[in-house]
């Protein structure tokens, strides 16, 4: 591959994570804001369905940000194979440097972890959101 060719692939990959991240973020929020406004007022059967809903969203975003971060471990790879052969110019990029095998698998492992944790936060706050506002409507 030539130096443009990794650089769109880091460029588009890097975009990607990002929308990803954006997405589920926007799917963390609306859940945040379901569960205050309105976590106490719906019934228990349509609170399974949004945790439902909200649990498969998440799943799928967590699924594709592990496939993105594969990705953009392997092309730290190819970048710096490349680089030690002598074959690309991209050395001043991350992914040259001896720290990139640190950071692509700070990448695989915390990018996931981060979304992780994110959908476990969200239910606690839903639940704990959903108590408060039955505890005070009793």
């Amino acid at each position: 591959m030539t130096d443009f060719e990794l650089y769109y692939l880091v460029l588009e990959n890097t975009s990607t994570a990002f929308s990803i991240f954006t997405t589920y973020l926007t799917i963390i929020f609306a859940f945040l804001v379901a569960g205050h406004l309105m976590g106490h007022k719906i019934s228990t059967g349509m609170t399974v369905v949004m945790i439902a809903l909200f649990s498969l969203a998440s799943l799928i975003c967590v699924m594709v940000a592990v496939r993105a971060a594969e990705g953009m471990a392997g092309l730290a790879g190819l970048i710096s194979k490349a680089i030690a052969d002598g074959q690309s110019n991209l050395s001043w990029m991350p992914y040259g440097s001896p720290n990139s095998r640190v950071a692509s698998t700070m990448l695989q492992t915390g990018f996931p972890v981060l979304l992780v944790l994110a959908y476990i936060g969200a239910l606690v706050f839903f639940f704990q959101q959903r108590r408060a506002g039955l505890k005070a409507a009793a």
